[in-house]
């Protein structure tokens, strides 16, 4: 379900609620950007604003190099898979994308910070 929020996801006071990292991973894996193209991602760092839970920040990565931050509520007892604005579900035919000499098929990440990053991703595909 998309969101309807202009700001669901972008910020941490409104993040995205899954049960568990893997749910986290599995989420954005299953997004590509609105125009069809998959997007790299890491986590560079978790937040409490506001809240007693810890909220996770993922920098994504699009192609053209634009860079925005997802927030990711892991702490629920559900996951609600409603996707934030610039986002849609994968598609059938995606538009692969290349980044430095690899081909990218699907979104892909890691739930960990990269120092070097999207090449330290990269060089592990």
């Amino acid at each position: 379900m998309k969101s309807i929020e202009q700001n669901y996801a972008k910020t941490a006071l409104n993040p995205i609620k899954v049960k568990s990292i893997q749910d986290a991973v599995a989420f954005l894996n299953s997004l590509v950007t609105d125009d069809g193209k998959p997007f790299l991602y890491h986590r560079i760092h978790t937040t409490s604003v506001g809240r007693s839970k810890p909220i996770d920040c993922y920098e994504i990565l699009k192609a053209g190099g634009e860079k925005e931050n997802l927030f990711i509520d892991i702490y629920n007892g559900e996951s609600f898979y409603e996707i934030p604005n610039g986002y849609v579900q994968k598609a059938e035919m995606l538009v692969p994308i290349v980044y430095g000499k690899k081909l990218i098929m699907q979104s892909m990440g890691v739930n960990y910070r990269l120092n070097n990053f999207p090449e330290d991703l990269l060089i592990s595909l």
